[in-house]
């Protein structure tokens, strides 16, 4: 199996409610909450929902913010036909707070014991039902991230230049859950936005696309839909607004290592093994090293 961007590249206001009169026995309106003033999803957009309190990654939609994020629905068949309807149902929700990017999809199944699930270590394809969130964080339109999970919970990420060119040795920091229910399967994630890219801006555009391959039947859906056509994945990506007020942390990245060694060597004419262990680490001020250490 091989990434999405390769396989495209094989053909070319708020309401103020009115004032109640002071001796009016009316019960006072209720200020509409952010979430209730954000507009249903289109083909190529959604805005995301601000969360207050984050959802647990357990791969439930039983937290506040899935109940009152609106989902998309309009999904699309883009492999092997482009424009059809797909098999079966797929929703998504797209939620965020000031340090991370959170999805939740639902990918309905009537059959979930035919769902093709395979173990392996991560940033392995695998022949496996897998859904994928594409991410464009500077809208520009030619650069992103994939992060991808199969429905056994096997990960696997990149890194996308020049609209196409997939980066396998990218490794973000980052969570993912499925379950399979009776409904089909579930894939919640939680992406840090220390792991990307973006302007220091107080309002963000990023671009975002949700794809879905249902293995058995070899088919691929996604929204908005993706065009075997078009020279690039990134290009095609939706619209995720609404993606305000984001922390700008100082980006660290901290790189662990043990180094074991064990040599032969010969005491009162008899042979022993010696070893040595060495744990040290790296951490990183992207893009520079600010320190090293082992003991």
């Amino acid at each position: 199996m091989i990434g999405v961007a390769a396989l495209l590249g094989l053909s070319l206001s708020l309401q103020i409610p009115d004032q109640i009169p002071a001796r009016s026995t009316a019960r006072p309106s209720i200020a509409p909450s952010h979430s209730s003033r954000i507009g249903a999803p289109t083909d190529s957009g959604v805005t995301a929902v601000r969360a207050d309190v984050a959802p647990t990654i357990d791969g439930k939609d039983d937290d506040a913010i899935w109940r009152t994020a609106p989902p998309i629905t309009a999904f699309k068949q883009w492999q092997p036909t482009e424009g059809k309807t797909p098999r079966f149902k797929t929703e998504a929700k797209v939620a965020y707070d000031a340090a991370n990017l959170y999805v939740f999809v639902r990918s309905f199944d009537p059959h979930p014991d035919s769902i093709i699930k395979l173990l392996e270590r991560r940033d392995s394809f695998t022949p496996s039902d897998m859904v994928w969130v594409f991410v464009d964080s500077y809208h520009d339109r030619r650069s992103g991230y994939e992060f991808g999970v199969n429905a056994a919970g096997v990960k696997i990420d990149q890194a996308v230049s020049n609209g196409g060119n997939e980066d396998g040795a990218w490794d973000a920091v980052w969570d993912v859950a499925t379950r399979i229910d009776s409904l089909g399967w579930t894939a919640e994630f939680r992406i840090p936005l220390s792991q990307m890219r973006y302007s220091r801006d107080r309002e963000h555009i990023f671009g975002l696309t949700i794809d879905r391959d249902i293995y058995r039947y070899a088919e691929r859906v996604s929204w908005p839909m993706l065009s075997q056509s078009k020279p690039d994945l990134v290009s095609q990506l939706g619209t995720l607004d609404g993606m305000d007020d984001l922390e700008a942390p100082r980006r660290l990245e901290a790189m662990p290592y043990v180094v074991t060694k064990s040599a032969s060597q010969i005491t009162n004419n008899a042979y022993g093994q010696q070893g040595k262990v060495t744990v040290g680490g790296d951490v990183f001020s992207l893009p520079d090293a600010v320190c090293s250490a082992s003991m």
